[in-house]
């Protein structure tokens, strides 16, 4: 079994260059203010599996102890902790190498990121203030809209404050960089992850300045006019999100994954690794104005050296020339925000708000081939749009054993879809939404991964959840059989003890049923097992195995503690007995933790990822991959059982034994057995009612 989408998530990245052991790298804190919005949720997401992250700080007005409970669960070596409103501001702030501030509102239809000045300049500056007292030697990284406007607000807080470093501020460019990627990689017909294009000017509109002339590998197939669309496509990025969205979100995966990119970066820097250059807009000399986002080499203290602009086309020497009047003004208007003497009257609420691509990051773990010389696969995500499907989305986009990627919910889609397929990533992402498109969503699939249905709230257990799901599941399931009966179905929706047996007997009904090829995600127990064991333990999380048995629901949660590795001697018998609870028990941890206003999104979001990860690599031939997960089995009396499966070809290859169990264990094993045995039945009655 492996923590990540195969080994740890700390040991993936660190293969990149740039990462070293995680004994042996520096100790970096990062805070994200506005850690509980649109983006900074999968912001978390993505530096808690950061391995040069040893202490994330995740800050909001509302909702971080939610979110820091849900991500605190992976197995993933930074530590983590949430604050909230301004009395614990400073304490979130403190001893902070790098700052990321997503926090503010987002844009919707028809709203300019010029329009977003007046709510989201005040947050910036108060933010802005606490940076200046409480980490004032840290790299801030602004995402907040509009960065024409919010990096001079902050440079200027920062002055008055004395504190301001020019080197250390940054405005967040990157998804105009990672958009033009991938626009120019699908009109110049190149692989995404071989594209580069530097990006300069601003971050809004015009401002946006695309250098098509200098991108890489060079081609001589795109026209003047071709060039002209995939600029302008490039600056209507957003809008396009906006738009697809419907008014009901911004492009906040994306974003996520751009902010990620970009701090990981600065982590590289920071911690000397030479060469290091990504589009920034910074304080800069590369033109009369004072801020324009052009290459930047990081270094050990924020920017080393801004690079100049290089040779440009007719066209960007005059797209040059057409920005200039639109950014100095927004520069100024940020200036001159700062500098009003009086503050704001009220706080605006914030939303309870690598230079390589995703994909060749991933590629160098184990099981990763060329995208050319890998087998295409579809994977189709049901309930993309719901709070587990969009990370989740996010993360198989950045899979690159993924070439086609479907997503589908009732609603929402398209937009969750615009907003992925800006990654760039190998993926083609397209979204379906509602019954009649429910089976080309399905066709072609080889794994089908299922989070649909309601999330639990406070005091409901995954029994209540029962009427709710089971004809969701029972309606999807049936799809499934009649347009891709030989997919691998990854089953998420919640209650899994009942909603696998109900598949099963979906495919029974409609002839198609093959018990290698439905799987029950039970990889949040393990990850969680995983994680809990190791801080008592105390041994590296990145090195810990456990294996986690029986079902995926209270007492059904067996983890196997006697088995975990590193063995350990240092904890008692009630130790056990307490991780044990612990791990049974996690999925209610965050929902009280979150007050009744959402579950395990982002863990279960990550656990599914890390699954689907493995079922892809079984598919793909690549040897020894094991998982424990819920499938029919011969382990115990009972027909449906999770526990240790080696994945191959068509699926299950082998379902493992449990191995030498200790006497707790045993009493355990037996004590789930009554509960675990209901459940299934539940699930077969219903099915066949």
């Amino acid at each position: 079994m492996r923590p990540s989408l195969m080994r740890s998530a700390s040991q993936v990245l660190r293969r990149r260059r740039g990462y070293s052991s995680t004994s042996g790298q520096p100790e970096r804190k990062v805070a994200i203010l506005g850690a509980a919005g649109g983006i900074g949720q999968p912001l978390s997401l993505l530096m808690k599996l950061n391995p040069l992250v040893s202490s994330l700080s995740l800050y909001d007005i509302a909702g971080t102890p939610g979110v820091a409970a849900d991500v605190s669960h992976i197995n993933a070596p930074a530590q983590v902790k949430g604050f909230m409103g301004d009395d614990q501001l400073g304490e979130a702030l403190e001893g902070s190498d790098i700052v990321i501030i997503p926090a503010g509102v987002p844009r919707k239809p028809g709203m300019t990121r010029d329009d977003l000045f007046n709510i989201n300049a005040g947050i910036v500056k108060n933010l802005c203030t606490a940076i200046a007292k409480y980490c004032p030697n840290a790299l801030v990284n602004m995402i907040s809209n509009p960065v024409n406007s919010t990096v001079p607000i902050a440079a200027e807080v920062f002055k008055k404050a004395g504190t301001y470093d020019e080197k250390k501020l940054f405005g967040v460019t990157t998804l105009d960089v990672v958009r033009a990627k991938t626009f120019y990689a699908g009109k110049a017909n190149v692989p995404v992850t071989d594209v580069n294009v530097p990006v300069v000017g601003g971050h809004a509109g015009i401002t946006i300045l695309p250098l098509f002339s200098q991108a890489t590998p060079a081609t001589n197939a795109l026209s003047d006019e071709d060039i002209k669309a995939l600029t302008k496509r490039t600056q209507d990025g957003g809008t396009e999100v906006v738009e697809a969205k419907a008014g009901k979100g911004s492009a906040t995966l994306s974003m996520a994954y751009a902010g990620a990119v970009f701090a990981n970066a600065c982590l590289k820097g920071l911690n000397g690794v030479p060469d290091v250059v990504e589009c920034s807009f910074v304080q800069s000399t590369v033109t009369e104005l004072p801020f324009f986002a052009s290459k930047v080499k990081l270094g050990k203290n924020g920017v080393e050296e801004v690079l100049g602009l290089g040779q440009l086309s007719d066209f960007e020497k005059e797209g040059l020339e057409n920005l200039k009047g639109e950014l100095k003004a927004s520069i100024e208007k940020g200036i001159k925000f700062a500098n009003a003497s009086r503050a704001p009257q009220r706080r605006a609420a914030m939303r309870p708000s690598l230079m390589r691509s995703a994909s060749q990051v991933l590629r160098r773990r184990r099981g990763y081939s060329s995208t050319s010389g890998q087998p295409e696969r579809k994977v189709a995500i049901l309930g993309a749009a719901g709070g587990i499907g969009q990370p989740l989305s996010l993360l198989m986009k950045l899979n690159p054993l993924v070439s086609s990627l479907s997503l589908y919910d009732i609603a929402g889609t398209p937009g969750v879809a615009a907003d992925v397929s800006h990654i760039n990533a190998p993926a083609q992402v397209k979204g379906f939404m509602g019954d009649d498109q429910l089976g080309e969503a399905l066709e072609g699939s080889d794994i089908v991964i299922i989070p649909a249905g309601v999330p639990r709230k406070p005091g409901m257990t995954r029994d209540d959840l029962f009427n709710i799901n089971a004809g969701i599941v029972k309606n999807l399931c049936t799809a499934i059989a009649k347009y891709c009966p030989n997919a691998l179905v990854n089953m998420i929706s919640n209650p899994v003890n009942s909603t696998v047996p109900i598949a099963a007997e979906v495919f029974k009904k409609a002839g198609t049923y093959d018990e290698k090829k439905l799987f029950g995600v039970t990889t949040l127990d393990v990850v969680r097992a995983k994680t809990f064991y190791a801080g008592k333990a105390n041994v590296p999380v990145t090195d810990v195995n456990v294996p986690v048995v029986g079902g995926h629901a209270g007492i059904t949660i067996l983890p196997l503690f006697s088995q975990a590795t590193p063995a350990t001697n240092a904890l008692s018998d009630e130790d056990i007995k307490a991780l044990t609870k612990r791990t049974q028990d996690g999925g209610t941890e965050v929902v009280e933790a979150k007050a009744g206003k959402g579950s395990a999104t982002l863990s279960m979001a990550y656990a599914g990822a890390v699954f689907a990860n493995a079922c892809l690599k079984g598919l793909n031939g690549v040897p020894d991959v094991v998982e424990c997960s819920f499938v029919q089995s011969t382990v115990t009396e009972l027909p449906f059982f999770a526990s240790k499966v080696k994945l191959g070809k068509n699926g299950v290859e082998e379902v493992l034994g449990l191995g030498q169990l200790s006497d707790f264990e045993k009493e355990g094993l037996e004590n789930l057995k009554g509960e675990l045995k209901a459940s299934i039945e539940k699930g077969i009655k219903f099915a066949n009612a």
